[in-house]
């Protein structure tokens, strides 16, 4: 059954979501979504479809102004409708990827356009008939989701290159740079052992993911330095850096002065 049905155009880096006991289903019609969900962070582009585990917190936010999508949540009567847990996983990470892949089968994008249509045209919340319709699709879409989970198909596969978990990889660093990640966390979101993970991360980027998520680091303080009022505690902290000598030396080696006389300068320059 069909508990709540939304077409959302929400603006640039407003934060829904939250946690209740019901399936969720959500597509993205344009522009750039991040979800934060099982401790991971996924950056979906339109065409994405998203599984979301009933009981399981969830953060949703638009990266880009143009962004909309549509949500779908169900209450459940029969829950061996649903694909499982791992599979939502899988299956998510799969939407995330930089090549989205989807099921090989007609009736899976058929199906899917139909379902947009009928979200869109407004009708699910005022006629019974339309509401019908739409859970007839999302049951298609359902059955077809857990065959390929069940077959092991390409479409829920982890990511099928290595390119593309390095990918994958670059964005939950430029999303959680802020936090601690450690070579471990590179290790576990990627199922790479840690000397394979950085020899292809390098071969592809020319530096290591150490040294990426640093710049990444590095780059934020810059702009902060330069447009906020913050304290370099405060932007060594908020950026990620536990030790402020430590953000000190490293700003320094890159841009050749400390932070404060890096603003200082700065700002007679304004």
């Amino acid at each position: 059954m069909i508990r709540t049905c939304r077409h959302v155009y929400p603006k640039s880096e407003k934060i829904m979501g939250g946690i209740h006991p019901y399936f969720e289903i959500l597509y993205v019609l344009s522009g750039e979504l991040c979800l934060q969900w099982m401790g991971e962070s996924y950056s979906f582009h339109p065409h994405s479809l998203v599984i979301i585990y009933p009981d399981t917190p969830h953060q949703v936010a638009a990266l880009s102004e143009n962004c909309s999508f549509w949500f779908i949540e169900l209450e459940m009567k029969d829950p061996s409708l649903f694909p499982s847990l791992d599979t939502c996983i899988t299956w998510n990470r799969q939407q995330a990827a930089v090549a989205l892949v989807t099921i090989e089968e007609p009736a899976y994008g058929v199906t899917l356009s139909l379902l947009t249509a009928t979200i869109l045209s407004g009708k699910i919340e005022t006629s019974d008939y339309y509401k019908e319709l739409a859970v007839l699709d999302i049951h298609k879409l359902l059955i077809m989701i857990k065959a390929a989970g069940n077959r092991e198909t390409p479409a829920l596969s982890e990511p099928s290159t290595a390119h593309e978990s390095v990918i994958f990889l670059m964005r939950y660093m430029e999303t959680e740079y802020a936090k601690p990640i450690s070579l471990k966390t590179m290790v576990e979101l990627t199922h790479f052992n840690p000397s394979y993970l950085i020899r292809i991360f390098k071969k592809i980027n020319g530096i290591t993911p150490a040294q990426y998520l640093q710049s990444l680091r590095l780059n934020a303080a810059a702009c902060y330095l330069s447009t906020t009022g913050l304290s370099v505690e405060e932007i060594a902290l908020c950026c990620g850096f536990q030790s402020i000598h430590y953000f000190s030396q490293s700003f320094k080696k890159k841009l050749g002065e400390s932070p404060s006389l890096w603003r200082k300068r700065l700002r007679r320059n304004v």
